[in-house]
């Protein structure tokens, strides 16, 4: 067959509603999160430790995992689970559909969205996604270090009712600023990442498999994870200072950051560039694979219902 014999490459379905573009990203979110949850309490165990307070002196990712297990076990390792879940269903959501929707909004009348299109949509939905994301990861990060903090303290550890009620509506909102400035370029190289992959994995001529899906957002959760890491690294610490705070404990990095750009001066001058990079094994081995099953189910379950 000669190449002006070959069959038109097929039109692409229409755009999901919005609604079902929140619902296909929720169940697809909860899924992900579901399977990487251990993978992601040892990045938060491993990004609080600082030289002045090593904590439990973990050195790598198996180390901390296997040290966790146990020390609190596997149930243990789910401690801000609850919280997470609540909050997956609007930030997963609202991040998958509000990409869909930029995409489809800055592309018109086009096939498909140019790489620029896609960067500025990224960024749009990470930019939504924070409404959701900055009070779920507040109380699960401080959640996953409670029993620990509890038991140093000699208290017993707070359930996540008792800690939603004790950081208030503002304290649950406590590094806003922090997880935009990390979630924005990570949703931009992410979904941009992604999308390009597909398209070379297709040659644009048809929907993905899942195993491409996967792949494409496997691939490009490493690559965004890793280069993102300093943000959550920054991020991780003013949440969790806001809390040692209430708690008149003492910050393990010694004297508090007074501000996001402090922050970002203090760590790599304290603690060494590599302190920026804490976390940065397990946070790749979390997200890549949660972000991956999150964008192949989004793409498996959106076909499924544009057929209904």
């Amino acid at each position: 067959m000669s190449q002006n014999d070959q069959p038109p490459t097929p039109a692409p379905p229409p755009p999901l509603p919005f609604k079902w573009k929140l619902f296909v990203g929720s169940v697809a979110g909860i899924v992900g999160v579901s399977m990487t949850f251990t993978l992601d309490y040892c990045k938060t165990m491993l990004q609080r430790q600082s030289p002045s307070n090593p904590g439990f002196g973990y050195k790598s990712f198996l180390d901390c995992y296997r040290g966790e297990l146990k020390r609190v076990g596997f149930i243990g390792m789910h401690d801000g689970y609850k919280a997470n879940i609540v909050g997956i269903l609007p930030e997963k959501g609202l991040k998958l559909a509000c990409f869909d929707q930029f995409c489809d909004l800055l592309k018109g009348n086009n096939r498909e969205a140019t790489l620029l299109q896609q960067l500025c949509a990224g960024a749009g939905a990470g930019f939504c996604q924070d409404i959701a994301t900055t009070p779920m990861e507040m109380v699960k990060l401080n959640m996953q270090g409670e029993v620990a903090e509890a038991a140093r303290a000699g208290r017993e550890p707070m359930s996540t009712s008792q800690l939603v009620n004790k950081l208030g509506f503002r304290g649950c909102y406590s590094g806003y600023v922090a997880t935009v400035a990390r979630d924005i370029p990570y949703s931009a190289m992410f979904f941009s990442g992604q999308a390009q992959l597909k398209k070379v994995f297709t040659g644009g001529r048809r929907p993905p498999t899942f195993a491409e899906s996967l792949s494409a957002g496997i691939i490009s959760g490493v690559i965004s994870g890793i280069l993102a890491t300093p943000m959550d690294v920054i991020k991780t610490r003013m949440q969790n200072q806001h809390k040692l705070l209430l708690d008149k404990a003492d910050v393990p990095w010694g004297k508090p950051y007074a501000s996001l750009p402090s922050a970002y001066v203090r760590l790599p001058t304290e603690e060494g560039v590599k302190a920026l990079f804490k976390g940065s094994s397990p946070r790749a081995i979390a997200t890549a694979p949660l972000m991956g099953i999150s964008v192949a189910l989004y793409d498996i379950v959106g076909r499924y219902v544009h057929k209904q």
